[in-house]
């Protein structure tokens, strides 16, 4: 009896866990300084300059399709409540952040048990979208992903050149936004991607991107007209041509899409 008095009072212990993500071009390993032939619908060639995005809400899930919440290492850096920021370059060569550390696994526990998939949300939660990345924990504190007090941080941001294109953007962000620190913000557009990646094992899978695949539909050449688009690439504002394909693979609506495709931003590859 005092046996078993003591496995339910001491519960299910704790499976410590690593979330590897990674990034690659056509399959080859994505590195700053590397060129990659035959891009988009032109086929260019890209260099990389940053590649970075948060997540929150990583969860696990079972066989039977319950979704455990992941409780995340507060390691004082790229983990902070329940978000993460996810650092594939390492400010090499074009890339542009000069910082030489990669953050490509999340780190944590769960309640031990047999996991098939994995789910996050793409983006920063509502409740801490609006800091001040001046004075933010680490890793809202990093400027480089922090786009305007209103519109609040850049959920990813994916930078590329190509050679007849300096830069190629993709910023990922809260939209259409009002509001002020004291009464608070709210966004029309908050441009969250949920995402959902079955037959995930623990220690055999890897959440990856293909930019290849990402930019497919995608002319990376295609110069601003300065009248209704003012930058290359995709901003997350509505009327930006550059974003549908690019939203199209995240899986969310653009401009009166109601039911977009499932994402395929994310694919599950074997651990790297």
């Amino acid at each position: 009896m005092l046996s078993l008095f003591l496995l339910v009072a001491c519960g299910t212990p704790d499976l410590a866990v690593s979330i590897p993500f990674a990034a690659t071009v056509d399959g080859a390993p994505f590195a700053c300084g590397e060129t990659y032939d035959g891009i988009g619908t032109t086929g260019v060639s890209i260099e990389a300059l940053d590649f970075r995005f948060y997540v929150y809400d990583v969860a696990l899930v079972t066989e039977e399709g319950d979704v455990v919440p992941v409780a995340l290492e507060q390691d004082g850096r790229r983990q902070y409540e329940d978000v993460a920021l996810i650092d594939l370059e390492d400010g090499s060569a074009g890339c542009e952040t000069g910082s030489p550390d990669q953050h490509a696994a999340l780190t944590g526990t769960v309640p031990d048990g047999d996991y098939h998939g994995l789910s996050f949300q793409l983006g920063v939660p509502a409740d801490l979208n609006h800091l001040d990345a001046a004075t933010a924990p680490a890793p809202l504190n990093d400027a480089g992903l922090w786009w305007a007090w209103t519109s609040g941080y850049k959920y990813a941001r994916i930078d590329v050149a190509t050679p007849n294109n300096p830069s190629f953007f993709f910023h990922l962000g809260a939209t259409d936004c009002s509001g002020d620190a004291e009464a608070g913000y709210a966004c029309a557009l908050d441009n969250l991607a949920p995402v959902t990646l079955d037959e995930f094992h623990l220690g055999e899978a890897t959440a990856t991107i293909d930019l290849a695949a990402f930019y497919a539909g995608s002319d990376l050449e295609a110069a601003p007209d300065f009248v209704t688009d003012f930058v290359s690439g995709c901003m997350a504002f509505a009327g930006d041509p550059e974003c549908e394909p690019l939203f199209e693979r995240l899986g969310m609506p653009w401009e009166g899409v109601t039911d977009p495709p499932e994402q395929t931003f994310f694919t599950v590859t074997d651990a790297q």
